[in-house]
Order: structure tokens, then C-alpha cells, then sequence
């Protein structure tokens, strides 16, 4: 790990980290694609101000935690200094991503050199998932970053190494606290504890299972037995794994689970074209560009077939990759076992591949050096050519659509009132952009008593409205319960947003309240 911070940093790398960071300043706004960001930075500023996982932020305040909580911790820094400001987790996210970018390039050059290393933390950077999953408050750029630290950790980890080594203790808090990070990430522990396992090397195999197994006993015990799940409270992910959801409730757990890996694998093909090369996301670009649209439609022919294009090269790179060492099977262990539950898990989500692409680069590098012996591709010339008009295949589109994130952002920034009429001109609808919490929070603290309880399905308002109370109501709660809630409580206000169909959300349960 030490080897890590011996690299000078290479003056393009510099350029690439630091138009990644711009880039992701201007997409900085205050909404959230996903719920889970709000409770991370609620569970962030209590966790900083030492009052352990809790959120206050609701009428009875909550000490059980449905997310995995190390993010928490990870935001706490700057949740210290800016208490409850979704704006410091999102910068604070960038400065991960960032980071993981260099540790990428370290990995990268540590296999290949300096050249391969820029190309891929360039296709990597360039990726709109990456810019947009770097200016969420989530963990997806710190599980990013551990593993790239994980897989250069193990170039060092030597066979004869002594069990309390530096990078054995390294290793062994990593891979311990990595599941409390994101469930997910079971699938590196899991393929590191295979591997050494392999080379027979079973202290630290059993060092590290041991380690895991602990921490997260620990964790359940806390936040299961200890603390207690609320009534109310969602499903954790791992039981959602169990649930039936494409089948009927009676029908076997084993056609659930084959129904569920046949949709979701049809479902996230659709998502790997989009990854690799595609106008990624939709719902964040509004009223496009003519040259947008028109590389649109270019690319919907050739977006279905570059997958099948890359194959054969990440086919040649994994098997390179084996052959070099042992150390190759973590990488393309990994890269199946998360796979493996991610076909699983009933929800389909493109935020999913993104751990797995800059393992499709790096196996794409690995088998350059294969291509490269070919004839056609001996000449200098030649070769440079190939090679630059490949890594502008994989970066022009995906710049593009950067462009068309910032300059949306840019104007839901600065004029939402514009952006929203322009939305509802055209007809299109982006949900995104249609509720600006910060002038709604802005209005709240300026017009209501700071003990106002206000009924609402949207946790992201509890950011923006200083010390009053948000109260969770699903729109589909029993009529009595929904009573209940609004009279306990002492709710003042009922908050719910119009949709497109003709009854407005909470309209039943009030009307006949």
C-alpha cells in the first residue's frame, strides 16, 4: 500500500482528474436520484456529532439503519463542519471519486505502464454514470476506490508473507468492514478468500472470513437485536433476495429465483450497451442539443453491437490475465460472483454495472498486447491511429452526453421555474427537475413554526427544513392508519406531489378522512 503513494502523478492524469472534478462541481444540484442519499447524510451528521446511527429528523426519531452503514461514516468528515447539507456529502463523494480515478491509474499502470493507464482512466472518467454516481450521496465511488486499493494490494501480497504484515493488515480491515459498505461486496471477499485458499495460504483465508464474520455479527447484533426493527420500516436488501416478485407467493423459491436471473439478465443487457457507449441518463438531459440527437440516432444501431465487438478482447484479456498469476483469478472471481447477485436481486438498476466496468477496461488492456503483435498493427503509425480512433469511439459519445448533464443542470440551477415550463411546453417529464428542494425548503423555514410536523412520502425534504419534523406516509396506507399518523403526530400539513393521473396522491384518504 505504501507503493501507492510513491507515484508521481502523471501530468495527464492531473488534466483527467481534474476536468473530472469540474465536470462534476457543475452537476452538483440539490435532488437526489435515489432516497437512500437523504438517510445517508441524516445518519452522517449524527454519526459526526456523536450520537451514533440515528434519525431525528422524523417525529419519533429512529435508531435502526436499513442501509449499510460504513457510507455514514465515510460522509462524516464533512457532515461535521456542514450538518445536515446534502451539497458537503455530494462534494465530499466527488473527492472519493476522484480518488478512486487515481488509485484506477495505479492499478493500471502497475499491469500495463503509463499509456494503457491513461487510456483507461480516461474511458473511466469520461463514463456519465461515473460523473453522476460521483455527485450522489451514495457509496458507489468508495466501494470503487477500496477495491482498485484491494487489487493493488494483492500485486504486493506476497506468498510467503508473514500473517501481521503490513499488507495483510491492510487486507484484513478492508475486506472486514467492506460489506457494511455495500452488501454487495460479499462477491471481492468472498473471491480473495477463494484464492488464497487456492495457494493454500489458510491463516489468512481464515484471518479474513474471520474478520468479516465478526464485524458483521457484530453490525446485526446492533442494529437487529439491540435496536430493533420498526414496524414501519423497509426491507433490508438481503431480504428482498428471498422475496417473490416475478412468480406467485406460493410458487417454489427455485423458479422465483430462475424467472428472476432470465428478466434480469435481459433487462441488464439493455443497461451494458448503455454503459458502454450511449446517452446516459435520459431523465437528467432535457431538451437536447441538435448534435445530441443526431449521434443519438447514430449509435442506435451500433450500440447493440459493440458488446458482442468488446467480446472477444475481454475473452483474451481474462485468459492473459489468468495466465500471469495467481492473482488474476480475484479479478475475474469478483467479477462473477457479483454478477451472480446482481441477476439475482430483484431490482434492475444500470448503477449496478458500474463496478464491473473498469474491470471490462482493464481486460480490454490486458489484451492489447495480443492485438498489438498483429501484422496490420506493427507500424507505429498505424498502431497510434487504431488506437486513437478507438479510445474516441468509447469517449466522444459519453462526452457529449456530460455535456448535455452539465448544461441541464446548469439551467435547473438557475432558472427551475424556466426549465419546468419548458418541460411542461414540450411534454416531456423529468421527475428530477421538478421539485427544487432548497427554494421549497427556503419558503418552509421562512413561513412555519420550527415545530411544524408536515405529512409527506419525500425524505429529501428533511434536509432543507431546519428543525421541523417530516413524517413518512406511504400514498397507500389503510384510511385509519392515515389518520391515526395525522392525529398522533399533530401533523400540520400534508405534502404530495401531482402526477399524471387524474386523483393527486393522499386525495382518497383526505377526502374521506
Amino acid at each position: 500500500m505504501n507503493n501507492v503513494m510513491k507515484y508521481k502523478l502523471n501530468p495527464i492524469l492531473i488534466f483527467i482528474c481534474v476536468a473530472f472534478a469540474v465536470t462534476g462541481y457543475l452537476r452538483l444540484n440539490d435532488a437526489s436520484l435515489y432516497t437512500d442519499s437523504t438517510r445517508y447524510v441524516i445518519w452522517g451528521t449524527s454519526f459526526a456529532h456523536g450520537h451514533g446511527f440515528i434519525d431525528d429528523t422524523q417525529p419519533d426519531p429512529e435508531r435502526y439503519v436499513v442501509n449499510a452503514p460504513l457510507y455514514s461514516v465515510v460522509l462524516a468528515p464533512a457532515l461535521l463542519f456542514f450538518p445536515n447539507s446534502l451539497a458537503a456529502a455530494k462534494i465530499w463523494t466527488l473527492m472519493i471519486g476522484v480518488c478512486a480515478l487515481v488509485l484506477f491509474f495505479v492499478w493500471l499502470k502497475r499491469r500495463f505502464g503509463p499509456t494503457q493507464a491513461v487510456i483507461g482512466t480516461l474511458i473511466l472518467a469520461c463514463n456519465p454514470l461515473m460523473i453522476v454516481m460521483a455527485t450522489e450521496a451514495m457509496s458507489e465511488m468508495c466501494f470503487l476506490a477500496l477495491t482498485f486499493l484491494t487489487m493493488i494490494i494483492l500485486e504486493d501480497f506476497e506468498t510467503e508473507e508473514k500473517l501481521l504484515s503490513r499488507n495483510s493488515v491492510y487486507l484484513l480491515i478492508i475486506l472486514s468492514f467492506l460489506p457494511l459498505l455495500r452488501e454487495v461486496s460479499i462477491a471481492l471477499v468472498g473471491a480473495v478468500i477463494i484464492v488464497l485458499l487456492r495457494k493454500k495460504q489458510y491463516r489468512h483465508a481464515i484471518w479474513f472470513a474471520v474478520g468479516t464474520a465478526v464485524v458483521a455479527a457484530a453490525w446485526i447484533i446492533r442494529n437487529v437485536y439491540i435496536v430493533g426493527v420498526p414496524p414501519t420500516s423497509q426491507d433490508t436488501n438481503v431480504s428482498f433476495i428471498l422475496g417473490h416478485f416475478v412468480t406467485p407467493a406460493n410458487s417454489p423459491i427455485v423458479r422465483e429465483l430462475i424467472q428472476r436471473i432470465i428478466a434480469n439478465i435481459q433487462g441488464f443487457y439493455g443497461f451494458t450497451v448503455s454503459l458502454l457507449m450511449y446517452p446516459f441518463p435520459q431523465s437528467l438531459i432535457v431538451d437536447p442539443h441538435q448534435f445530441f440527437r443526431i449521434l443519438y440516432r447514430s449509435l442506435s444501431t451500433a450500440k447493440y453491437i459493440l458488446p458482442f465487438a468488446l467480446l472477444p478482447f475481454v475473452v483474451t484479456g481474462i485468459l492473459g490475465d489468468l495466465r500471469r498469476s495467481y492473482k488474476g483469478y480475484v479479478a475475474l472471481l469478483f467479477c462473477v460472483f457479483y454478477a451472480l447477485i446482481i441477476v439475482v436481486y430483484p431490482v434492475q438498476d444500470i448503477r449496478f454495472l458500474l463496478p464491473l466496468l473498469p474491470f471490462g477496461i482493464y481486460y480490454v488492456l490486458s489484451s492489447i498486447g495480443n492485438v498489438s503483435q498483429l501484422k496490420v498493427l506493427r507500424n507505429r503509425t498505424t498502431a497510434i491511429v487504431a488506437g486513437s480512433a478507438a479510445v474516441m469511439l468509447l469517449t466522444v459519445p459519453n462526452l457529449v452526453c456530460d455535456l448535455e448533464l452539465v448544461r441541464t443542470n446548469w439551467e435547473y440551477k438557475h432558472s427551475p421555474d424556466e426549465l419546468f415550463n419548458a418541460m411542461k411546453r414540450s411534454g416531456v417529464t423529468k421527475e428530477m427537475f421538478v421539485r427544487p428542494w432548497q427554494p421549497f425548503g427556503n419558503w418552509i423555514t421562512g413561513h412555519l413554526p420550527d415545530s411544524t410536523v408536515i405529512a409527506s412520502t419525500f425524505k429529501e425534504l428533511s434536509l432543507f427544513v431546519g428543525d421541523r419534523k417530516i413524517l413518512e406516509i406511504n400514498y397507500g396506507v389503510p384510511l385509519p392508519m392515515f389518520e391515526r399518523f395525522l392525529r398522533d403526530y399533530g401533523v400540520a400539513y400534508v405534502l404530495s406531489a401531482r402526477k399524471d393521473e387524474p386523483t393527486v396522491p393522499y386525495q382518497f384518504n383526505m377526502e374521506e378522512s
